[in-house]
């Protein structure tokens, strides 16, 4: 299955000629000639757009490449260095790395350059290493067997033969080359999504939902028991609360038709727990008690709204787990309020320690009961 690029316009005569068939319909009476300014116009307009799409084309592709390595994990193949089994007689004993060098001649006449990837401790007589091909790429290729020749100044190193012709090396794979390759590769999935995660993130795309959360070998019936090949997803709207049964029936379908054999996914509520924050502030000077005690109100309730709870800021559908309403996070709420100059008392729930949220799929209950004074 070929890489189908976007078919874009990148034939400047054929440009050229819809922009002047173009002219013709509107402008009766006109015929475009050699030295028209507008056969001229047309002429350089269509080379500008073929130009334009062909570089459309390129960062399309480059685009396209970058997704397959960056999403899917398909990297592109990468020139590989042809190897040789080289056979040294040295004089004397020496110790031998990269700086070696030794040269041969393809049978197409190209000169390859061979050198030792590791230090060697080379011994008197002979000994075999094998040396890769300093240029990677299939030109590294077909050394044959024989002697090679020294090209670094060495006193010890009296000859080099290649014992086996050189192999191995491969040239990068082409733009064009690895899409066609994705694109085989791609055509092969099946997707569905294996974690609780990739079905959280899959059932965004169903109408009504508008976030959704998933636990893995968690099946509601037997909430104690972890249950192989099976999955929970928790779906809510745009207010954080639970969807009708209309749209879980569509999730079900939906998933259902994505989801691997014999694999089980449940569409389950999310556990809301009650927050009661009671606080005092001292204010700064010049604040207007009333209208600062209903800034703090209205932060605490954006903050606790399961609306908003898990989310992220680079991604606002995102639902990270996140079961504890922190006593301190509440104070850096209340604290970041312009006007308020800190925070005298707080309280979570009567206490004033973290308050765990019930459910493997927990949210702050709506509406916050919220109280506060400033002092």
């Amino acid at each position: 299955m070929p890489w189908i690029p976007p078919d874009l316009p990148t034939d400047p005569d054929q440009n050229a000629i819809n922009i002047l068939d173009g002219l013709q319909d509107r402008l009766v009476g006109w015929v475009p000639t050699d030295g028209d300014p507008l056969t001229a116009f047309a002429s350089e307009v269509g080379r500008e757009i073929a130009d334009l799409a062909a570089n459309t084309l390129v960062r399309i592709e480059i685009g396209v490449a970058g997704w397959g390595e960056t999403v899917f994990g398909v990297p592109s193949l990468q020139a590989k260095p042809a190897t040789a089994l080289v056979e040294l007689t040295l004089s004397a004993a020496a110790t031998l790395g990269p700086e070696f060098v030794v040269v041969g001649k393809t049978a197409g006449g190209v000169e390859v350059s061979l050198a030792l990837v590791n230090i060697v401790n080379a011994p008197i007589g002979t000994s075999q290493h094998t040396m890769t091909a300093i240029v990677p790429g299939q030109d590294g290729n077909g050394i044959p067997i024989g002697p090679l020749t020294i090209a670094t100044a060495t006193a010890s190193v009296v000859t080099a033969v290649a014992i086996s012709a050189s192999t191995g090396g491969t040239d990068a794979e082409t733009l064009a080359q690895y899409l066609d390759r994705l694109a085989d590769t791609l055509a092969t999935l099946r997707f569905g999504g294996v974690r609780a995660e990739d079905l959280a993130a899959l059932s965004r795309g169903v109408a009504g939902v508008h976030r959704a959360f998933g636990v893995d070998l968690y099946d509601p019936a037997t909430p104690a028991t972890p249950k192989e090949r099976s999955a929970t997803v928790f779906p809510v709207g745009s207010d954080g609360l639970p969807v009708s049964a209309g749209i879980k029936a569509n999730l079900a379908n939906y998933l259902a038709t994505l989801r691997e054999v014999n694999f089980l996914i449940f569409i389950a509520d999310p556990t809301y727990t009650a927050i009661t924050v009671a606080y005092t502030v001292s204010a700064e000077a010049g604040t207007t008690g009333a209208t600062l005690v209903t800034e703090i109100n209205v932060a605490l309730a954006r903050y606790l709204s399961p609306a908003n709870w898990g989310s992220t800021d680079a991604d606002p559908q995102a639902w990270v787990s996140s079961p504890k309403v922190f006593f301190n996070d509440l104070i850096r709420v209340i604290g970041n309020v312009p006007g308020v100059a800190r925070v005298v008392s707080l309280t979570v729930n009567g206490g004033t320690a973290d308050v765990t949220l019930a459910g493997v799929a927990p949210l702050p209950a709506p509406n916050a009961t919220i109280s506060g004074g400033i002092v």
